[in-house]
């Protein structure tokens, strides 16, 4: 009887100092679960600060910069332009000085390319604290089409803002081609005009062949594209491999040169090339 109330106490004992652990370890999470929320919104709050603060700060410096006469455009380079004019390009993207350089748009100033048909791009850069830098990639004409008038071409198949009532000597005439209504800056998407630009392209790249000037092409036949000589002779090119078609061309034309003949008509479309002498 005695040993079962010992064994009694010594279990409430044990109880007791369990109960305490428990409720002391309880209390320790409650502390510093309500310490790390403290920290948590002390941190929220101290960013808070800094992101307001960082707001303002900007709102200062924005304002300084934007109305500080020291950031004000004083000079205004413009170069490789040919066809369009300084006064002309700064009017229509709407430059000048006294400006804040800041106040510019570039990407608003290359969306006024429009109004310039001659001009593929422009490059315009900011040179902090008061110069802007601009530079003009005009386009190259390829060939002239006629239209009532001859206009000129580039690569890409847009006509630019030139027109002439007689053809440049420079330049061959595209023929054979139904034509829709030709405006200054619009883009002739067109199958055989890209023909005609990569037949230009390869002919232009063989420098061999710069001793035949090329008056006009003539594409009525969507299956080919035939050169026109200032001579008179034909070249028949076909509608592919430009660049092997004219190599053999440069050959042909060395062998007749050197035997002083002159040609009616050369085609290439086929491996034993018929050539037509006058």
């Amino acid at each position: 009887m005695r040993n079962e109330n010992r064994f009694q106490r010594n279990t409430s004992k044990k109880r007791i100092r369990y109960n305490r652990y428990y409720v002391n370890v309880r209390q320790n999470r409650q502390s510093a679960s309500f310490r790390g929320i403290v920290k948590g919104l002390l941190q929220i709050g101290l960013l808070g600060g800094v992101l307001v603060g960082l707001y303002f700060l900007g709102v200062e410096i924005y304002r300084y910069v934007s109305t500080d006469p020291y950031f004000e455009i004083k000079k205004i380079s413009i170069e490789n332009n040919i066809s369009v004019d300084d006064r002309e390009i700064l009017d229509t993207l709407g430059i000048r000085t006294g400006q804040n350089i800041f106040s510019l748009s570039i990407e608003g100033c290359r969306k006024q390319l429009v109004c310039f048909p001659n001009i593929r791009d422009i490059k315009i850069k900011k040179r902090l604290p008061d110069e802007i830098f601009i530079r003009v990639y005009e386009r190259t004409p390829m060939f002239q089409l006629y239209n009532g008038a001859y206009f000129y071409v580039d690569k890409d198949g847009y006509v630019m803002a030139k027109m002439s009532r007689e053809p440049d000597s420079s330049l061959p005439v595209v023929t054979g081609l139904d034509l829709p209504v030709v405006d200054f800056g619009t883009c002739l998407s067109l199958e055989p005009l890209e023909l005609v630009s990569k037949a230009i392209t390869a002919y232009q790249n063989n420098e061999s062949l710069a001793r035949i000037q090329i008056d006009s092409i003539d594409i009525s036949d969507p299956e080919k594209v035939v050169f026109i000589t200032r001579e008179g002779g034909s070249i028949t090119l076909g509608s592919n491999d430009f660049e092997y078609r004219l190599k053999k061309l440069d050959k042909i034309l060395i062998d007749l040169y050197n035997r002083n003949l002159c040609f009616a008509s050369i085609d290439l479309r086929f491996e034993n090339v018929p050539v037509v002498v006058k």
